[in-house]
Parts: C-alpha cells; sequence; structure tokens
C-alpha cells in the first residue's frame, strides 16, 4: 500500500488536500441526493404510489448538474493531466465523464482516475433513469389523451 501511495506522491499537491475532502463530501451529498430523490422515494411509499414524472426528471436535471459541478470539483482539486486546465475545463471533463462520451482531448491524473470511473457509472444509472422518466411521462400523457385508466 505505501507503494502504491508513493507512486502517486509526485502527482499530488498536499495544498489541495482541504479543496479535495471538500469536493468529497460535495460528492457524497450528490449520491444522496440522487437517492433520496429519485430511488429512495419509491422504497418510502405505499403500494398504490404512483410516480410523478415530470418531478422525477425535474430531480433528475437537478442532480445531474450537482454531480457534474461537484464531479469537477473534485477534479479541480486531484488534478487533470493538462497542467493548463482552467475551471470551465473542468466542468467540461466531468460532463464528458459523465455522459461518457470520452472526447480524449482531456485525461484525469492518476488520483482522479477512480472518481472518473465511478462518474461515468453515475452518469450511467442517471441517463438509464432519465430514459425510463421520458418514457413515462410519453406514457402518462398518451394515456390522459385517449382517456383511458384501464392501463394503470
Amino acid at each position: 500500500m505505501l507503494i502504491a501511495l508513493d507512486t502517486y506522491a509526485d502527482h499530488f499537491d498536499l495544498r489541495v488536500l482541504p479543496g479535495g475532502v471538500a469536493a468529497i463530501g460535495l460528492v457524497m451529498i450528490s449520491f444522496t441526493y440522487f437517492y433520496a430523490t429519485t430511488i429512495g422515494v419509491v422504497r418510502l411509499v405505499s403500494k398504490n404510489f404512483e410516480i410523478n414524472a415530470l418531478r422525477l426528471l425535474r430531480d433528475l436535471g437537478l442532480s445531474t448538474v450537482f454531480a457534474i459541478l461537484s464531479f469537477s470539483l473534485l477534479y479541480r482539486a486531484f488534478g487533470l493531466c493538462q497542467a493548463d486546465a482552467t475551471p470551465s475545463d473542468h466542468i467540461y471533463f466531468s460532463a464528458v465523464v459523465f455522459s461518457t462520451l470520452g472526447f480524449g482531448d482531456f485525461t484525469p491524473a492518476p488520483l482522479s482516475r477512480p472518481f472518473a470511473a465511478m462518474q461515468a457509472l453515475f452518469g450511467n444509472l442517471h441517463l438509464g433513469l432519465l430514459v425510463g422518466a421520458f418514457y413515462l411521462t410519453v406514457e402518462i400523457n398518451r394515456r390522459d389523451a385517449s382517456g383511458d385508466d384501464n392501463e394503470r
């Protein structure tokens, strides 16, 4: 373990530690918000719970923005391999990782790589729920337009 940490020692500046800890805290809050507003709410309600698709879309949008911004602070604290990266570059990189596009114009520093992998998985989870929420919204609107209540 010490050998692995020593390998990253020349990539890490202790002056960024407070910002890194704060960024990790914001990412944890982002995960908590996502769970509470999209997944956890289903577990807390009765069998007769009906999902409000528009609220789910709104909550997913807020969670997406919050996740991208909080992860961008992580990349700012722990670094990208490009030394001249600006704060907008960190936000851009975070959005690219979140959407799993992977253009390749920026790469994470060694300490940032686990966070990038975690963010890509988090982005995929968001995408799956977003597609489901869009489908649910269309289905509810179609049902309301046809006046058919038997499909519930």
